[in-house]
């Protein structure tokens, strides 16, 4: 969506008698529709939506359970709702590679995240995960 019909209010578009009251107004409101404007036209980046970057080192169990209790504590605003796994690095350094997309099943509490069971990645390897949390 493209904001692009946002007028400033100018208080010479009012009658006299209103001018003091839409000047006070204009005051807030102008800089506040300005950067609404900004926002939506393209401007909407990683840090004004409620999700976070993590990275984490992973060795899984041939059941693709943690072989160490992960916790991941979070900044983020609400409860954790899910998270995307967007990159692994194999950190044993011995080719093998992930047979998919690693998909982390995790528990939420407070502001930790636990990681209990992480899928498609091959046992007995440390990898690290680039993952985004999003709240």
């Amino acid at each position: 969506m493209k904001l692009n019909n946002i007028k400033r209010i100018i208080e010479e578009d009012f009658p006299q008698d209103d001018r003091l009251l839409i000047r006070k107004l204009s005051f807030s409101l102008n800089p506040f529709l300005e950067q609404i404007s900004t926002l939506f036209n393209k401007n909407i980046d990683f840090d004004n939506l409620n999700q976070e970057f993590v990275t984490v080192t992973v060795e899984l169990n041939a059941a693709g359970i943690p072989k160490t209790q992960i916790d991941i504590k979070t900044t983020l605003k609400t409860r954790i709702k899910g998270c995307h796994c967007i990159n692994s690095r194999n950190l044993t350094n011995d080719g093998t590679f992930p047979s998919g997309n690693p998909f982390i099943s995790f528990t939420p509490t407070g502001n930790l995240l636990r990681i209990n069971h992480v899928a498609g990645l091959p046992a007995d390897k440390k990898y690290e995960l680039s993952v985004i949390l999003i709240g």
